[in-house]
């Protein structure tokens, strides 16, 4: 009886902490909630209206700015809208529409598993759609919460439509860890593979700064000619 009480306690405390996660998610540089590069699983929750802005340090190349607005729905469904503008040679403006779908909610065993689709309107090139499923679990390391996404899609992007689109639909996973350094402070590790077989990181300080908004800070490698950038985001909620 007393492991059936504990087991409830810590299902409970998972899914508190879970719901946590999906009301104060910042929205990543696409403009779907999650870490910096990478989807979560977990909705905006629904009647909530988030904000960002990223700024993306590409060195000597220039940099990679981008606006977005998303918004939760009833039924697990968030819609977005996202512009990417670069100074960078080589580098596409898109109009970027995300939208995610979570069909399985978190449990104590299992994962929250969603459905994404990022549809690419690449400025003087080709359109192109992203299609992805993500997982998303909370676990604990001692008295730490982790946060854990593994996902993959389906993709012509180059380097996620950023340098055009490629001639064929190709397989790609990412993955993500974040811990709770402290109740504000989350510390978060991200890879996202790339076609051409690049696989870009990024390490990822996230603060809750109170109130209504998050801040990232971030160094991201984004290949061999592209490693090591600064990169700074802001998000809003209401």
């Amino acid at each position: 009886m007393h492991l059936f009480l504990a087991a409830r306690r810590a299902a409970l405390a998972l899914g508190l902490l879970a719901a946590s996660l999906a009301a104060n998610a910042q929205l990543n540089w696409e403009g779907q909630g999650g870490i910096f590069l990478n989807p979560l699983a977990y909705p905006t929750p629904p009647g909530t209206v988030q904000a960002s802005t990223h700024y993306i340090d590409l060195d000597r190349l220039g940099s990679v700015t981008t606006f977005s607005v998303s918004g939760g729905l009833a039924g697990g469904l968030e819609l977005g809208y996202t512009r990417i503008t670069s100074t960078a040679a080589g580098v596409r403006d898109q109009n970027v529409l995300p939208i995610k779908w979570r069909f399985a909610a978190e449990t104590a065993d299992l994962p929250a598993a969603a459905v994404t689709l990022i549809y690419r309107d690449l400025v003087g090139g080709k359109n192109a759609t992203d299609i992805g499923l993500v997982g998303t679990k909370v676990l604990t390391l001692g008295a730490t919460p982790v946060v854990v996404i593994v996902g993959a899609r389906l993709t012509k992007g180059l380097g996620v439509g950023l340098f055009g689109v490629g001639d064929r639909t190709r397989l790609k996973w990412e993955a993500s860890a974040a811990a709770f350094v402290t109740k504000r402070l989350a510390l978060g590790l991200e890879v996202k593979e790339q076609i051409a077989g690049t696989t870009w990181t990024a390490v990822a300080l996230r603060y809750d700064a109170g109130g209504d908004w998050n801040v990232d800070l971030g160094v991201a490698n984004f290949g061999p000619a592209i490693n090591n950038q600064f990169a700074v985001g802001v998000t809003w909620r209401q």
